[in-house]
């Protein structure tokens, strides 16, 4: 277990090193209202403020550099979503130079989907179902030799969304919990990932 824990680690470091010259340290901010609520102090790490306007930028980008690393000729990347990790992604892949394919659902808001296309990237529909999703990505991959970066499980993705982690703890130190909203559990993983290697005493919830 602490051996797995380690080489999950080392990713997160490894996914700091190379996405840092690319994304935001975003702040860390306090509200006195919010602590009188809770009878606590408590700290926002304002993602907000990171590139695209949300944490997904920074998996989408350690799993782009990542794989441009191992196949310098890859001819693009393509993934599935409805909004965020699409956009971190087009956002990443025009970054890098590269072709992105985002395949979004039917019904997929206008306004994502226009902020898909903003970075260069192409939205292809498809039924609103997770099975369609997925092997419409597939098909896209196997036909344009394109790389698949999964929205959240994939350690790369869950790696990069793990730099949270060791900012905020560089930030506030002495954290005794940190807590993550959940999806599919790539920016939880991660942070906990982190948490657990930097300061064990800090709980994750």
């Amino acid at each position: 277990m602490a051996e797995e824990l380690d080489n999950l680690f080392a990713l997160v470091e490894a996914a700091e090193r190379r996405i840092r010259p690319f994304i935001i340290e975003t702040p860390v901010l306090t509200n006195e209202d919010a602590n009188a609520i809770s009878g606590k102090q408590i700290f926002f790490k304002c993602e907000n403020l990171q590139k695209t306007g949300v944490f997904k930028a920074r998996g989408a980008l350690n799993a782009v550099l990542a794989h441009l690393e191992k196949n310098p000729e890859l001819k693009g990347v393509v993934t599935h979503s409805s909004g965020n990790h699409g956009q971190a992604l087009a956002w990443a892949a025009k970054r890098c130079g590269i072709a992105c394919t985002v395949v979004v659902p039917e019904g997929t808001s206008p306004a994502k989907i226009g902020l898909i296309k903003k970075y260069g990237a192409e939205c292809v529909i498809c039924e609103p179902t997770p099975t369609a999703r997925k092997e419409t990505c597939a098909k896209i991959a196997k036909e344009q030799g394109k790389q698949e970066v999964p929205p959240y499980d994939d350690l790369l993705v869950l790696a990069g969304q793990g730099t949270i982690g060791l900012e905020i703890l560089r930030q506030v130190p002495d954290l005794d919990m940190i807590l993550v909203p959940i999806s599919g559990g790539g920016l939880t993983s991660g942070i906990s990932i982190a948490a657990a290697r930097v300061n064990p005493k800090t709980q994750g919830t």
